[in-house]
């Protein structure tokens, strides 16, 4: 084994020494160079708790140490909600921030049990939400959240938040924001901006609630937000509808992972508002709960022939000159229960019917102030009641669908913005007077089902410029039936099933350029053909024929061929052919 020997053993002990002592000097520079960060802490000490109120919720704020020169707030400090400022919380007290070493004192020695500085008002997008409320205040705290857990030199204050019930019960994040000044250990160290966070869980609730319509019933669906946790589903979904100020619970469900809700359709309202509401079992049972309830609104319904396919009801849809619905007496009958009378989105004034409705009753809108276009009457409906929409502003194409078999007398009397007609195919008998004084235009079909014309039926309609085409099958034609329906054209052909003219049937159509009578008539009434002056060609009274009646042609200048008269004729009245001058 090989020795080592020093020369100058005292020589190496003082290095070894000098090499010891530069290590301890390098250790306590590091050492004095080392910070123990006191950094604002804010934590949720009770609550969120919530009533029918509102939520509550309090908050600590170590909020000052004074320990070395001092951590603490700087200029303002904001209590954020949702990332927003709600309000200034050193305004409610003014030792929140800007405390310096010289108001340490202040400080530092400051309790209160109760409630310190002033009340704040809590403003969320300019909206009054709630009050925030110092309290509580204690000094020499220690800080379980720092490193210095056993440091006793922090002050710490609570916050107390209230806020009401148009703040929602959905989660919120609730911070308290402000430019922190840590001076304890360096007091060059840098300000820093803190923004310290906590949650309110709230509940969940519905997104994107929408309807469908499935077999006989319509299908409420929707998605879900929020903290998905068993706290913030503590509760159950329910749906309301509102309807002309009244509210009725639909259906309800306690399990709060559904996302569907059926009823069936004649139960479902186009024009009612719907609203889904998840219902904390810690709050009393509302229709809306902000920030927990969606509404929907079909607003209008979609029927097809009357009847609408969401809600199975049945649909008569009009609209007015004055915006308003039209009062309805509380014993009409449509042949359906009126459910509701209102007016949609769009103005138009809506009758809802338990199912479908198969009549519109006498006088239904007389004299009334309805005035729709081409007013739709769906083939639900089988009767039209007398004078039901007489003397009305009614316009444009009136479609009388093939399933009407009666139409009252006076129906549609005086209405005379009503451009062109339809008539339905299985109607027995156009009774008196019910398109009287009408504004009609085109030509006019009285279908073959047709047997009957009573009086005055289409007197004064003026407006025909077409052919008029009778019923094969018509037996009987009314006094003054087509009276003044001056723009008829083409031949006119009476079938020969017809028995029966009325007095003045056809007077003063003017434009008719022949005629051919049936052979079934017996007397050819006063003015039956008076004034109709187009009339040319030659006449042929039929052998049926024995009276012909008063200025039955009077005025009838165009015919231009022979006049053949019955064999069997007895009674020419005075002025029958007065004027034929052809």
């Amino acid at each position: 084994m090989e020795t080592f020997k020093f020369k100058h053993p005292r020589r190496v002990y003082l290095y070894t020494l000098l090499s010891f002592l530069m290590c301890m000097l390098g250790a306590s520079s590091v050492f004095a160079g080392s910070r123990t960060p006191r950094n604002p802490i804010v934590k949720m000490t009770s609550g969120p708790t919530y009533s029918n109120n509102g939520t509550e919720v309090r908050l600590k704020l170590w909020m000052y140490n004074y320990d070395g020169d001092n951590a603490y707030f700087l200029n303002n400090v904001m209590l954020r909600i949702d990332d927003k400022d709600a309000c200034t919380l050193n305004n409610m007290w003014s030792l929140i921030s800007n405390v310096y070493h010289k108001d340490e004192d202040r400080i530092k020695n400051y309790e209160n049990r109760g409630n310190v500085g002033s009340q704040g008002i809590i403003k969320l997008d300019g909206v009054n939400v709630g009050t925030a409320q110092f309290c509580n205040a204690k000094k020499n705290q220690t800080c379980p959240y720092n490193r210095n857990t056993g440091e006793t030199k922090w002050t710490t204050i609570e916050l107390k938040l209230s806020f009401n019930n148009s703040f929602s019960y959905r989660k919120h994040t609730v911070s308290v924001k402000g430019n922190w000044r840590d001076r304890c250990d360096d007091s060059k160290y840098n300000d820093k901006i803190w923004d310290l966070q906590n949650t309110l869980h709230g509940f969940v609730y519905p997104t994107n609630l929408d309807i469908s319509k499935i077999g006989y019933d319509v299908k409420f669906t929707w998605e879900y937000s929020g903290s998905e946790t068993d706290e913030t589903r503590t509760g159950k979904w329910v749906l309301y509808r509102i309807e002309n100020g009244k509210c009725v619970k639909q259906v309800e469900d306690t399990n709060p992972f559904t996302k569907h809700f059926t009823i069936a359709d004649k139960d479902f309202r186009c024009l009612a508002t719907y609203y889904l509401t998840f219902q904390p079992y810690a709050l009393n049972e509302t229709t809306i709960i902000t920030g927990l309830t969606k509404g929907y609104t079909q607003g209008s319904h979609d029927p097809i022939e009357g009847v609408c396919r969401y809600c199975k009801h049945g649909i008569f849809s009009y609209t007015t000159t004055d915006g308003k619905t039209i009062p309805l007496a509380s014993n009409i009958d449509f042949g359906s229960k009126i459910l509701s009378h209102t007016i949609d989105s769009k103005g138009t004034c809506i009758i809802e019917f338990e199912g479908k409705f198969t009549r519109i009753p006498d006088g239904a809108f007389k004299d009334t102030k309805i005035n729709s276009k081409d007013i739709c009457i769906p083939n639900t409906v089988t009767s039209i009641g007398s004078y039901a929409f007489y003397n009305t502003a009614i316009s444009g194409y009136l479609a009388i669908p093939n399933s009407v078999t009666e139409i009252g007398e006076g129906a549609f009397e005086n209405c005379r913005e009503l451009n062109s007609l339809s008539l339905p195919s299985n109607l027995k008998r156009i009774e008196n007077r019910t398109f009287n004084a009408c504004g009609f235009s085109g030509g006019l079909t009285i279908p073959n089902s047709v047997t009957e014309i009573g009086e005055k039926a289409f007197y004064n309609c003026t407006g025909f410029n077409g052919t008029l085409t009778l019923s094969n099958k018509l037996e009987t034609i009314g006094e003054s039936a087509f009276n003044g329906c001056t723009g008829f054209t083409g031949s006119l052909k009476l079938p020969s099933s017809l028995t029966d003219i009325g007095y003045g049937a056809f007077m003063n159509c003017k434009y008719f350029t022949s005629l051919e009578l049936s052979n079934a008539l017996s007397v050819i009434p006063e003015y039956a053909f008076k004034g109709c002056e187009g009339l040319s060609g030659s006449l042929v009274i039929p052998n049926s024929v024995t009276e012909i009646g008063n200025q039955a042609f009077s005025g009838c200048t165009g015919f231009n061929g022979t006049l053949t008269l019955s064999n069997k004729l007895e009674t020419i009245g005075v002025s029958a052919f007065f004027g034929c001058t052809g």
